[in-house]
């Protein structure tokens, strides 16, 4: 309707702009006329009458002036007088009127010495021409005009159907989404515009990526179920015992409660922790710190219970400081979850290693020999609990050590990775990677 709205629009408007030429045109035409018409009469009289033929005109009128300023014989009542007034007061200049659709040209020719006529001082010329708007003109532009609202129609009805249809199916597709149903996808044509398939694809990456963190929140509860089941049932078999009186031992079964209830409340908290990291509820005190100095800090404090657990710990510091703007007690509990994970699956050997790295950063490396990350689990190292059952580990946990470390660190903007296997029979090495303060 709007693309209709601005033909006819146009269409009047050059109808418009036309007339007034025609009109401007008019005028042009029926002044040199009349000059001929003037000259014709003083000179050859015989001529007027074919001048006039052949001008096309719609009226003309050739009238004599007494000396006195009187018309004779008068001018026809269609003929304004204040346009003769005009012409007698401004001899041989063209007078030029409307009057509605009429164009009048009135010319005062005053007679030479050459041409005598009793009683006339000049002669009076008067044309007409009736400019009109041409009916034909509006039927072709209603034509046009409803070709135009017929074809736009047309075309707004193919462009709505390959939009609307595939938004409908848009909108279909994200309430069956929005209701649970993860594994639907939205099937792409080739025919929609790129706009909406891009949409579409976006769409059914959003399922993708939604479905596959159901699939790892539903793995991450089995595991977390599992390994909370564990020291309930310690808890729970060893507390009957002692009610019972059907243990030996109830100071050795204390014991056991007491460190299975550490070990679950040590669960709890790292699960509190967790949460807390993903829903960003937690403060992070930036400072100005000596990387060095943490990292030795940790070192020295895991050191002892490497010492204990027999195993042989390595140590390579920096030489010197590095400063960097990050939260200490964060950048501590990051190196504690990657030593605590080394420290599971080691069979013997952790170590820890402290460098300057290609691009005014620090490279903080901790590794293990144990039997390496199996590569079904690779993938999900940093984004789900990450437990293998089938590898034995030196301690139990619920597996989100990982999971806290990649929070931390992209709180912090660290970057952290890992490799696995580092050699033929196993190991794996997770690095750090610490962006230091400028020094410009």
């Amino acid at each position: 309707m709007a693309v209709a709205l601005v033909v006819i629009f146009a269409g009047f408007g050059l109808i418009l702009f036309t007339y007034r030429a025609s009109v401007v045109q008019s005028e042009k035409q029926l002044s040199k006329t009349a000059m001929t018409i003037g000259a014709a009469e003083l000179a050859h009289p015989g001529l007027t009458a074919v001048i006039i033929r052949i001008a096309r005109v719609d009226g003309a009128f050739l009238r004599g002036v007494s000396p006195q300023g009187t018309i004779r014989p008068p001018l026809p009542l269609v003929i304004p007088t204040g346009i003769a007034t005009q012409a007698l007061g401004s001899p041989n200049n063209p007078i030029t009127w409307h009057q509605g659709s009429k164009v009048i040209v009135a010319l005062d020719v005053p007679l030479g010495p050459a041409v005598v006529r009793p009683g006339v001082k000049s002669v009076l010329v008067v044309l007409i021409r009736v400019v009109k708007i041409q009916p034909k003109s509006i039927l072709y532009l209603l034509l046009i005009a409803g070709a135009g609202i017929g074809g736009a129609s047309i075309a707004a009805e193919s462009i709505s159907s390959r939009i609307t249809r595939p938004l409908k199916e848009l909108q279909g597709a994200t309430r069956r989404i929005a209701s649970g149903d993860l594994r639907y996808r939205i099937p792409l044509d080739s025919e929609n515009y790129p706009e909406i398939a891009d949409l579409a694809t976006s769409v059914n990456k959003m399922a993708e990526a939604l479905d596959r963190s159901r699939q790892l929140e539903r793995q991450f509860l089995m595991a977390i179920s599992h390994d909370l089941r564990t020291p309930l049932t310690s808890i729970s078999g060893f507390s009957e015992a002692i009610l019972d009186g059907t243990t030996d031992d109830p100071r050795a079964a204390a014991i056991v409660i007491q460190r299975e209830s550490k070990r679950l409340e040590s669960m709890v908290q790292d699960l509190l922790e967790l949460s807390r990291l993903q829903a960003r509820h937690f403060s992070l005190d930036i400072t100005r710190v000596d990387v060095a100095s943490v990292v030795t800090e940790v070192a020295e404090v895991f050191s002892l219970r490497a010492a204990e657990a027999g195993l042989e710990f390595e140590f390579e510091e920096l030489p010197d400081t590095r400063m960097a703007e990050l939260d200490p007690n964060r950048l501590t509990q990051i190196l504690q979850n990657l030593l605590e994970n080394a420290y599971k699956f080691s069979k013997g050997r952790v170590y820890l290693k402290a460098s300057d790295g290609d691009d005014n950063d620090v490279v903080v490396v901790v590794g293990d020999d144990g039997p390496g990350i199996p590569e079904s689990d690779r993938e999900k190292v940093f984004i789900s609990a990450h437990r293998n059952e089938r590898i034995a580990s030196r301690t139990a946990g619920t597996g989100v050590g990982l999971l806290i470390v990649a929070e931390l660190a992209n709180s912090m903007r660290l970057k952290v990775g890992f490799k696995s296997p580092i050699g033929p029979e196993g190991g794996t090495e997770m690095a750090l990677v610490i962006p230091l303060e400028s020094t410009e």
